[in-house]
């Protein structure tokens, strides 16, 4: 049996929400959506809380298989990249992460995903991992990139350009990166610092995965879609 080892984000400062993993979304804290459904897992192992947070640590505490970390301030500012906090987990738990086992990244901002949607990614890796180091899910995206436009400078400009108008049935078809599973061997990671190998699969998911928790709006959206 392959191990799998949970690790969920969770910084304290947020730019867009006001102590953003606190909030509460249905009578719960947005930290504990994913807590809940990780502890729930049938084939995560533990799962490794990363936070600058006390409070965010003593909350998780109250969850099954959970095994805290004190994040470093220097991997907690708002331009720390998110492979820094990772590879700082699989360092420092060395002793339960061994590099033949698996990571499955779990971030607080996609309260909509549930268990089943976690073992349901896992499944399907667990029938792919032979071929591909790591899967990321995907969805349809709100809107197409066709219709995207860019600032460049004191400008606009298409992010695509056109050499025609075309109907909206004719777009090609695109999808969205939407952050809600990520799934590594641990080896490629270390080796990597990402989950974007040329070996990935891309797991098509549920268009609702596609609102990713950054302000009051998508709040009250994602609060319709619990």
């Amino acid at each position: 049996m392959k191990n799998f080892f949970g690790i969920i984000p969770a910084r304290k400062g947020s730019k867009s929400i006001k102590d953003k993993n606190l909030v509460r979304i249905k009578k719960k804290k947005l930290i504990e959506h994913t807590l809940q459904s990780a502890s729930r897992s049938k084939y995560l192992k533990k799962i490794f809380v990363s936070s600058d947070d006390i409070r965010i640590l003593n909350i998780s505490k109250n969850f099954k298989k959970m095994i805290l970390h004190r994040r470093k301030k220097k991997i907690s500012k708002s331009n720390s990249l998110l492979s820094e906090a990772i590879n700082d987990v699989i360092v420092k738990f060395k002793d339960f992460i061994k590099p033949d086992d698996f990571i499955v990244l779990l971030q607080p901002t996609t309260p909509q995903r549930k268990t089943e949607d976690i073992d349901s990614a896992i499944r399907i890796f667990l029938k792919k991992y032979k071929k591909y180091n790591s899967l990321a899910t995907i969805s349809e995206p709100l809107n197409h990139p066709r219709e995207l436009v860019i600032k460049k400078g004191n400008n606009f400009d298409l992010f695509l350009k056109r050499k025609k108008d075309l109907n909206r049935q004719k777009y090609f078809k695109s999808f969205f990166i939407n952050g809600s599973i990520y799934i590594s061997k641990v080896k490629s990671y270390k080796k990597n610092r990402t989950f974007f190998t040329k070996n990935i699969y891309y797991l098509m998911t549920d268009k609702k995965f596609s609102i990713d928790l950054n302000d009051s709006l998508e709040m009250k959206l994602i609060e319709r879609l619990i």
